[in-house]
């Protein structure tokens, strides 16, 4: 689980404010955001600090350790990148797991459908949800 704590404020209302957050991610790691405008409100700063630490975050490869560097490298054997899909899920590396082996069950299961049914209707799916496949 990620724990975001967030807080924002006016010197003057409306005037010069700041907003500010800390971001724990499930491995520990800590992360500290902050921000100010000229011209603000005391309520702008504070739902600005939660704007900005639910922004889709992700770890580089550079930075991914355990499960997640085995994942990257994994990915990068398979296809030579990194698709965003895997990206988006990085900070959540259970959830990526959890992902990936219903991807593998959906597609290289025992079914009815061969591969190439299940690839289109991947893309059909993907077209209706307006996703890029």
């Amino acid at each position: 689980m990620i724990k975001i704590y967030t807080d924002g404020a006016c010197s003057v209302n409306p005037g010069i404010g700041g907003w500010g957050a800390i971001i724990i991610f499930d491995s520990g790691e800590e992360k500290e955001i902050s921000g100010s405008e000229l011209e603000t409100t005391n309520n702008r700063m504070e739902i600005t600090a939660v704007i900005k630490s639910l922004e889709l975050k992700e770890i580089n490869i550079e930075d991914a350790k355990g499960f997640l560097q085995k994942e990257y490298n994994a990915a990068l054997n398979r296809s030579g990148r990194i698709w965003n899909i895997v990206k988006c899920m990085s900070i959540h590396p259970e959830a990526m797991k959890s992902s990936m082996e219903l991807y593998k069950c959906l597609m290289f299961a025992p079914s009815p459908l061969n591969r190439s049914e299940r690839e289109m209707l991947a893309v059909v799916v993907s077209a209706r949800n307006g996703c890029v496949y």
